[in-house]
């Protein structure tokens, strides 16, 4: 059981401090691992059979531990706590966790039994954790505290928990049963003030030694660049530490800030103007004052105001504010120290009464109490705040004081008289040094019936009995002299004891009785029978004779008021009058003191409706006073010197070299950022019109590869059909060779039909086809009538034929016997075949024409450009060099001043510094005044004169260029011509591959219209005794087509044998499209159903070449054609051929599909060359934009900043220089009005 319950006590604990550290205060994350682990050790208790809580009251089981932590934790809505007990305890024994939180704890027979049980438990942790269970949250405190913590780490973080929980719900306590007056922003605020003080004025004297170390790197000749970045850096310090204390002192107007302010700006600026105005806060209100109207918690914070910061449990001081001993001059470490002698034998009973019920007149808000220095009470008013550091209470105390004493004594719980005020002892001529004639006197002798007159809490007059001290003190030095010396207790007791010698006064008081029975007396007055009352300076009466102790607070503290300071003043000066005439009349007993109160009232009324009047004419009394010191101001003997730094601070613009600097960098930007949209544009058109030009190559073949396939689909139908008249072939045979032809007849047809639409709607050859030719129409005689039409009748006449051809197939069942009809469209076939071959020549050579501009443009593109950008950075190097010039200039102001002066300067701030530097504090005591500041000028000036003659060494060799700039220009420049060099290869690489791509596509065009040419014209030979109208001419021109056509396809065959896709604009995927045609069976690469309709004819036909890919099948071609040429030159045919030309037709289209795949591969690629160039752009554009942001964010506001600083080089200026020299004075203001 031990070792599950530890475990289960690790992982709470560790989840604990986990979810504390990442803010998770109420640790409900750890609760809820609890719960989920907590069941698993119930059921492991149960079967060990420990001993349960509620039978016999024994701690032993550890378990328990984790049940208190839980209760201590879970929230009351959940209702675990029952549930817990219902399980766990099975709900039949007598004690059950909802009556437990009903058990009083006053039961001391209870807490006895509990308290054995726990001396004999191992673990002690289990008391404290039955105390949390039991909401005993305050001795659950005390038990904490007398705890050691020499403990195990486990045992170690129980207790921290457990403290942690104890001191949240106390604080929470704290909260809740007090009306919170002021709000906790105040504590934030004066810790705050009192922080960042120190920090500043430690800021302030870390500026004046980097300004000391400064002037000694300018004695020692450093380089122009060092000197230049350590004034950068020196100069915004200054300037941020500046900008932060006066922050800060626009929200707390503080006198500290404000003399830190002065020194900053007169010692380490050299800004004396400045130093003067934030001193002379009244002649320029709406420049350098407050601008929001301060609150009450603001107000409380004012010189006056010191604050400590205490441990609660042991009353040791942790720390004080800077100006502590400035008001409490005695060294405390404890705060006893400060607590009123008869008062702090009860201090830390109160403390612990606070922290039990969480109640005191003291926590957040702001009472008046008293407190000891020297031996000595002083009124003053304070405020605590409770938090928790380190696992324990932390006492935060506000006090601020009022300027007059009190008239005031306290008496012990034994009646003796312990401390009193300075007023006392003014009021009864008694001294310092003999206070110790009254202390310790019992209070009865002094104020008789005290011990009824102190049961009256209201004011009261009553009669004070006291000796005569000059008497008194002259018996015990007489007794010191005596041989028979007495003892001084015994001399004091017979004394006091003596009726006769002791002189009677009258008083005005107010008793404070505590429930501790120590009592505090407020006198108004003491006043002897016999004597006049005198009223010193220093002493304040009792002026409030109510029970509010908050009355005594509203001249004490700056207080926001509802109405104008000037007015304040009025009502103050009624209220002190109001109060004066009161006590008057309370002295002289006099009946009538309700007359006159009531006329008293009645003036007050009076002064009140004229204090407008007053009021204004306050204000111009005030305005007149802040008219004459701006006067004075500018009757300054150095006044113009001074006003030096008003340009500074005004003119924080550009020069104009940094603008043009700017601007120039800019356009060189837009420069470029043009050229590469202009690039980008130019390459997508040049592309597009490059996929248009190669698409043209391909015109010829788009019309005359379906053409040439329907005829040759046609003679093999003819063929059979003359071999079956012959009876060569049976008619089973017959209908056997014509199933494959007949069903391809209609594709040629279809082809020829969707191609013609596309070649007449092209834009590009409206002017081919409008030329006209010479092309015969057969209509009534065998002749034939020879017209001249367009191209584009031609091709409509051609379409009609084609028409006819499979018109007369589809509807008489047979083909057209060749005739003159037929005649003529062979004829007029040959005129288009020999016009589209010379087009698609033309074309390709304007597409080599347009390739060499294309190159040429290139060119030009990138080399104007080339030469606007060399010619930008020429600019912008210039304007860098002048900008440099202007920085350097200011530097030499630096490097103006003779080393003598900088010795001087030095010594100067040395002074300072040795003064403030052990003690940072001084610093709020610094004072500028200009009187003093101007005799030191004055010796400067002589000292100037006497070495006017001394020049300073400047630095001969001045290098205007830095070259951080010049790498980061020529950088910028080497990317931004490097797009022109990348897309200018790029594109010069596309253009060469282009070329190439052009020439293979255009073979392989041709490719596909010469094989199904070279058997159409071959049959056309072969038959020309069936056409007499065929003249000798014309078939010597088949006959050269047909040779033309035999050496295009032998060439085509041993390109593609040794083609290279990384010279085309081709993928690798196409030249494995091409290999597997050159290594594979043709069968299996045929599109479509003509694939499942040509097994048996592939198989055989042409040889069985296709059996062994396309080179084959080619390499067969033109063997076999140019054997049959060379026999007889196609006179006659030596046997009957049957399967041939269906392969011809299924060479064909595989050539048709090749060239469909080229097709698609070269768009492809192009489309991923053009991806490839916009990305690139895209990668450049997005170059430029970034530069134009760094730009306009970076470098602009860098050399704005170098600007801005550069001109206060002159805090860095010795001011025996600065203004001491009149040519210095020139030379400044000339660099300051550089435009």
């Amino acid at each position: 059981m031990q070792l599950f319950t530890h475990f289960n006590t690790i992982l709470y604990c560790l989840s604990f401090l986990v979810f504390s550290y990442v803010g998770n205060t109420k640790n409900q994350e750890s609760q809820l691992l609890f719960v989920i682990t907590w069941p698993f050790c119930i059921k492991l208790g149960n079967q060990f059979k420990v001993k349960l809580f509620c039978n016999q009251f024994s701690f032993f089981n550890q378990k328990f531990l984790f049940i208190h932590y839980f209760f201590a934790h879970a929230r009351q809505q959940f209702d675990l706590k029952s549930v817990y007990f219902k399980c766990s305890l099975q709900q039949n024994y007598p004690y059950n966790l909802i009556q437990s939180q009903q058990i009083n704890l006053q039961n001391q027979q209870f807490l006895q039994h509990l308290d054995k049980l726990f001396k004999k438990a191992p673990e002690k942790q289990l008391y404290l954790s039955l105390l949390l269970l039991l909401k005993e949250y305050f001795k659950a405190y005390q038990y904490s505290i007398k705890k050691k913590h020499k403990e195990s780490m486990i045992q170690f973080s129980r207790y921290k928990i457990s403290k942690q929980i104890i001191l949240n719900e106390l604080r929470n306590q704290m909260l809740t049963n007090n009306s919170i007056q002021l709000n906790t922003v105040l504590i934030d605020s004066l810790i705050s003030v009192e922080t960042q003080s120190i920090e500043f004025s430690e800021k302030l004297l870390e500026c004046c030694q980097k300004k000391i170390e400064f002037h000694q790197i300018c004695l020692s000749y450093e380089k122009k660049n060092e000197i230049s970045k350590k004034a950068d850096d020196i100069v915004e310090l200054f300037e941020n530490t500046i900008q932060k204390i006066e922050y800060q002192y626009k929200n707390y107007p503080l006198i500290r800030y404000q003399r830190c302010l002065s020194f900053g700006y007169a010692e380490l600026c050299n800004d004396i103007l400045l130093a003067i105005r934030i001193m002379n806060q009244s002649s320029f209100p709406d420049e350098f004052i407050y601008t929001k109207i301060l609150t009450l918690n603001e107000q409380f914070i004012s010189q006056k105001t010191v604050y400590l910061t205490s441990n609660l449990e042991n009353q040791n001081v942790i720390k004080l504010s800077s100006n502590f001993h400035e008001r409490i001059y005695s060294n405390v470490q404890n705060i006893l120290q400060m607590i009123p002698n008869g008062i702090q034998e009860h201090h830390q009973q109160m403390i612990q009464e606070f922290i039990k019920t969480g109640k005191s007149i003291f926590f957040q808000k702001a009472t008046q109490t008293l407190y000891q220095d020297f031996q000595l009470i002083k009124p003053m008013i304070l405020m605590n705040d409770i938090v928790i550091q380190d696992s324990s209470f932390v006492a935060i105390s506000i006090m601020t004081f009022p300027d007059q004493e009190y008239i005031i004594i306290v008496v012990d719980n034994n009646q003796k008289v312990r401390s009193l005020s300075q007023g006392f002892l003014d009021q009864i001529n008694l001294d310092f040094e003999n206070a110790n004639l009254i202390l310790g006197v019992d209070i009865s002798l002094i104020i008789p019936k005290f011990s009824l007159i102190s049961q009256i809490s209201t004011p009261q007059y009553i009669e004070i009995k006291l000796p005569n001290f000059s008497q008194l003190q002259a018996e015990l030095n007489q007794n010191c002299k005596s041989n028979n010396e007495k003892q001084h207790s015994r001399i004091l007791d017979d004394f006091w004891q003596d009726h006769q010698r002791m002189n009677t006064f009258i008083s005005l008081c107010t008793i404070e009785s505590s429930k501790y029975n120590y009592h505090k007396i407020y006198f108004s007055y003491v006043k002897s029978l016999n004597k006049t009352i005198y009223y010193p300076n220093s002493l304040r009466t009792f002026q409030c004779l109510s029970n509010n102790c908050f009355d005594e607070i509203e001249e004490q503290v700056n207080i926001a008021i509802p109405y104008d300071q000037l007015e304040l003043e009025q009502k103050l000066d009624m209220l002190n009058t109001a109060r004066y005439e009161q006590t008057q009349t309370l002295i002289k007993y006099d009946d009538s003191r309700t007359d006159r109160i009531k006329r008293i009232v009645q003036s007050t009324q009076k002064i009140e409706e004229n204090s407008i009047e007053g009021q204004m004419n306050q204000i111009a009394q005030s305005h007149s006073l802040q008219d004459e010191k701006i006067k004075s101001n500018y009757e300054m003997k150095h006044f113009q010197k001074y006003s030096l730094f008003e340009k500074i601070r005004g003119k924080n613009n550009l020069v104009k070299a940094e603008k043009m600097l700017i601007i120039i960098l800019v356009l060189n930007q837009l420069l470029f950022f043009m050229q590469i949209l202009l690039s980008l544009i130019d390459c997508i058109n040049l592309f597009q019109q490059n996929l248009n030009k190669l698409e043209l190559l391909k015109i010829k073949y788009d019309l005359f590869q379906p053409v040439e396939t329907f005829i040759v689909t046609r003679y093999t139908i003819i063929n059979y059909n003359n071999q079956f008249a012959a009876k060569q072939i049976t008619k089973s045979q017959l209908d056997f060779y014509l199933k494959f032809p007949n069903s391809n007849l209609n594709l040629g047809f279809d082809d020829v039909y969707q191609n013609q639409e596309i070649i007449l709607n092209r834009l590009e050859l409206q002017e081919f086809l409008s030329q006209f030719y010479e092309i015969y129409i057969y209509s009534k005689t065998d002749i034939g009538e020879m017209y001249n039409i367009t191209m584009r009748q031609a091709l409509s006449i051609l379409i009609n034929y084609q028409y006819t051809f499979k018109a007369a197939y589809v509807f008489d069942g047979r083909t057209v016997t060749d005739s003159p009809y037929i005649f003529y469209s062979y004829r007029n076939l040959l005129t288009l075949y020999y016009s589209f071959d010379q087009l698609s020549h033309n074309l390709y050579l304007h597409t080599l024409l347009t390739i060499q501009e294309d190159f040429q443009k290139e060119s030009s593109l990138f080399y104007p450009f080339l030469i606007l950008f060399i010619l930008f950075l020429g600019i912008e190097i210039y304007y860098d060099v002048r900008n440099n010039k202007i920085l350097i200039k200011f530097v030499f102001l630096i490097l103006y001043t003779p080393s003598v002066f900088i010795l001087k300067e030095i010594s100067r701030l040395s002074i300072y510094l040795e003064s403030y530097v052990k003690n940072p504090e001084k610093l709020f005591r610094f004072k500028f005044n200009i009187e003093e500041k101007e005799k030191e000028l004055k010796s400067y000036k002589e000292l100037n004169q006497n070495f006017i003659q001394q020049k300073r060494p400047y630095i001969t060799r001045i290098q205007y260029i830095k070259k951080s700039h010049l790498i980061v220009l020529f950088l910028q420049l080497a990317f931004i011509i490097s797009f022109g060099i990348i897309k200018e290869n790029f594109i010069t690489s596309y253009l060469t591959r282009y070329q190439n791509t052009c020439q293979f596509s255009l073979e392989v065009s041709h490719l596909g219209t010469n094989i199904p040419t070279i058997y159409a014209m071959r049959e056309v030979l072969y038959y020309r005794w069936r056409y007499p109208f065929y003249k000798e001419k014309q078939l010597l021109l088949i006959l050269e087509q047909i040779k033309d056509c035999l050496k295009q396809v032998h060439n085509i065959t041993n390109d593609m044998s040794q083609l290279t896709m990384n010279d085309y604009l081709l993928s690798e995927s196409f030249g494995e499209y091409i290999d597997k045609l050159y290594q594979t069976s043709l069968c299996e690469q045929l599109p479509g159903d003509l694939q499942e309709r040509s097994i048996q004819l592939c198989q055989t036909t042409l040889g069985g070449s296709l059996r062994k890919g396309l080179y084959s099948a080619l390499v067969y071609i033109y063997t076999s054609v140019q054997n049959e040429m060379q026999i007889n030159e196609f006179y006659n045919k030596t046997e009957n051929t049957v399967n041939e030309l269906e392969g011809v037709f299924m060479v064909s289209q595989i050539i048709k599909q090749m060239n469909t795949k080229l097709w698609s591969d070269v768009v492809k690629s192009t489309d991923q060359i053009q991806q490839i160039i916009s990305i690139v752009s895209f990668l450049y554009l997005l170059f430029v934009i970034m530069n134009l942001i760094i730009i306009f964010f970076l470098i602009n506001r860098k050399l704005e900043r170098q600007y801005y600083l550069s001109k206060r080089y002159l805090y860095l200026v010795p001011q025996a220089i600065l203004f001491g020299n009149d040519a210095f004075e020139r030379l400044a203001k000339g660099l300051l009005q550089l435009n």
